[in-house]
């Protein structure tokens, strides 16, 4: 308790702190660089990172989730249905600079004067896991000179792709090697993740390294790197994440609004209804679950509250997390064989929102009459009220999964680039990720039996698409994967009816209004990173190559 009412305590000095944009490169860590300890920034730090991070992958956030077709808006953001939301910029980086690696560096700094090496280190792995996350989804960004207001730099440069990527590496093994030399130990108490395991913290940097090598292979080769080497390196290491113990993730509370789950009562307040039921599952997800009889569907997805049945009639059913839900089926008679026409008559439960359209067209979709103001559409189904607690032993705030390593692996495996058999990393991976969502052993032994899942003559997207289920979620990073891999293939581009592409899949996020209005020489420089689409002349686009994907 003494723990949390600290970190409660720090969190709220931490919210409050703050000033604008070119203030935040003069004032850099001003409010807590001389007020506070290492220990105190560490568990502060851990907290609003993974908070960030993690609620950029589910229902919190509208960038990523709608994107790759986990949900789809019914109403107030569906732009995001088909891409559109990728028009408009993002006001600032105001939390990426300022609210998180303002506080990682203000920890390097107190670890420096504290004399704690593996604190120190710590902090740098998440110094390159706060960057990673800006540059992969920008390219060229501020990196070198940031952060370095008290030295006159208020208009840092945008250091490049390829060069950020190369110092992301120098510094992980420099955290790595003090992690495994220094004498001095984490804090127990303010290390959230680990609590003060520095062997799981080597087993993070790794696969955070193991993660940016594939993301930045493609790229490096065309420099004439293969970093093939280095993976086969981490792969036999054996200093990797292969037990869901080594995942790098924090428990959301029930006694904070700050660190409770987002969907939960503490802080979606008034709203919280309107804002879940408004996101429903899209077909894409429901569908993956149901052609693999994949068993975490009923873990994930509620049932739809007024389906289109042969008949209608009530009945119950309970979830596999003991959650109990009311289906009141209306009869298929009552409706034209128009409004029915894509729905999957005959299963009362699981109906998923069609992936594209926006506004109306899905809100008032099969014939729903209970729209609660356009929020809502009882015939397709919700997330299952576990996603509606506020704190809860399966959801946490993520920063890296041990299945997402085992999915690397099997990818890796099957590309040539390690030795090892794809299919032991595969179903390893598929079993870690069933476990952490506490599915039965029963339910995982005879889905890993599952005839549809056994790798065939498609390898590449059977790993790709059991990869997409895992980062449910986790969407940020699944954006990321399909991105550079384009697998799943079920995952489509927008088209009309005549199936026509009516906007292709967005490569990266627009600059912030903020920086291109307020450093706007370092802008336009920046610019010399990026290749427009083909036949375009518009440079920052959300069409646009980053070095990455050049």
């Amino acid at each position: 308790m003494k723990n949390i009412i600290l970190l409660c305590s720090f969190l709220l000095l931490f919210y409050s702190c703050g000033k604008e944009l070119r203030d935040r490169e003069l004032t850099q860590a001003e409010d807590v660089s001389y007020v506070t300890k290492a220990e105190f920034l560490l568990s502060g730090t851990i907290v609003r990172t993974g908070k960030f991070y993690s609620e950029k992958g589910f229902q919190s956030d509208d960038w990523f989730s709608p994107t790759m077709q986990y949900n789809q808006l019914l109403h107030g953001g569906e732009r995001a249905n088909n891409y559109m939301l990728y028009l408009n910029p993002p006001a600032n980086w105001e939390t990426e600079y300022k609210e998180l690696l303002q506080y990682i560096d203000s920890g390097i700094l107190w670890a420096g004067n504290e004399n704690l090496p593996s604190s120190s280190a710590v902090f740098q792995i998440l110094r390159v896991f706060v960057f990673s996350y800006i540059t992969d989804r920008y390219g060229d960004i501020p990196y070198s000179e940031a952060m370095r207001g008290r030295e006159g730099i208020l208009f840092p440069k945008f250091d490049t792709q390829k060069s950020i990527y190369e110092d992301f590496f120098v510094r992980l093994d420099a955290a790595i090697q003090l992690l495994s030399t220094a004498s001095d130990n984490l804090p127990t108490s303010y290390d959230l993740i680990y609590r003060g395991n520095k062997e799981n913290w080597i087993r993070f940097a790794n696969s955070l390294k193991l993660r940016l090598y594939f993301r930045s292979y493609d790229a490096f080769k065309k420099a004439g790197v293969d970093n093939a080497s280095k993976i086969q390196s981490l792969a036999t290491g054996g200093m990797l994440m292969n037990s869901n113990e080594h995942s790098a993730s924090v428990l959301y509370l029930s006694t904070n609004d700050f660190a409770a789950w987002p969907n939960g009562p503490l802080r979606g307040g008034g709203t919280r209804d309107r804002e879940f039921n408004k996101r429903k599952p899209s077909v894409a997800l429901i569908d993956a679950l149901k052609n693999h009889n994949d068993p975490r569907l009923t873990y994930w997805i509620a049932p739809a509250m007024a389906p289109i049945a042969p008949t209608a009639g009530s009945v119950s059913l309970t979830d596999a997390y003991g959650y109990k839900y009311s289906i009141n089926a209306v009869a298929e008679s009552d409706f034209t064989s128009d409004e029915i026409a894509d729905y999957p008559v005959g299963n009362r439960a699981y109906v998923g929102s069609p992936v594209g359209p926006t506004g109306s067209s899905v809100t008032n979709l099969y014939g729903n009459v209970d729209t609660e103001g356009g929020f809502n559409n009882p015939r397709i189904s919700n997330y299952g009220d576990i996603f509606k607690d506020n704190a809860n032993t399966i959801l946490r705030m993520v920063f890296m999964n041990a299945d997402e390593v085992q999915f690397l692996l099997a990818e890796g495996a099957q590309r040539g680039w390690i030795t090892g058999n794809a299919d032991t990393y595969y179903k390893k991976g598929i079993e870690l990720n069933c476990l952490r969502w506490a599915v039965s052993p029963g339910e995982i032994t005879t889905y890993l039996a599952e005839p549809s899942i056994q790798l065939g003559s498609d390898q590449l997207n059977q790993i790709a698409t059991q990869k997409w289920l895992a980062l449910f979620t986790v969407s940020q990073e699944a954006y990321l994967d399909y991105r550079r891999t384009k697998l799943p293939r079920f995952i489509k581009e927008n088209a009309d009816a005549s199936g026509m592409i009516t906007a292709s899949f967005p490569l990266r996020l627009r600059y912030p209004g903020d920086e291109t209005a307020n450093n706007n020489e370092q802008y336009k420089k920046a610019l010399n990173g990026l290749e427009p689409a083909s036949g375009s002349t518009e440079i920052d686009s959300q069409n646009s190559k980053m070095w990455l994907l050049q």
